[in-house]
């Protein structure tokens, strides 16, 4: 049997589907790959603070 730490790569879950909001999807994975430097940050970081407190209002209103 192994173990993720034995494992090399990374895998796909397949029944997954994101949701993205207006800004463009790849800047997901550039983050994840390591491309997004600070300028990028300082740029959509008020737009993801919006986006953030908007799931956090409609996370709210379903309750």
């Amino acid at each position: 049997m192994l173990g993720e730490k034995d494992l090399i790569g990374f895998s796909i879950i397949e029944d997954y589907e994101r949701q993205y909001d207006s800004h463009p999807s790849f800047f997901h994975v550039l983050g994840h790959m390591g491309y997004l430097n600070q300028s990028d940050t300082d740029y959509f970081l008020q737009r993801l603070i919006n986006t953030i407190q908007s799931y956090g209002e409609k996370s709210a209103n379903q309750d």
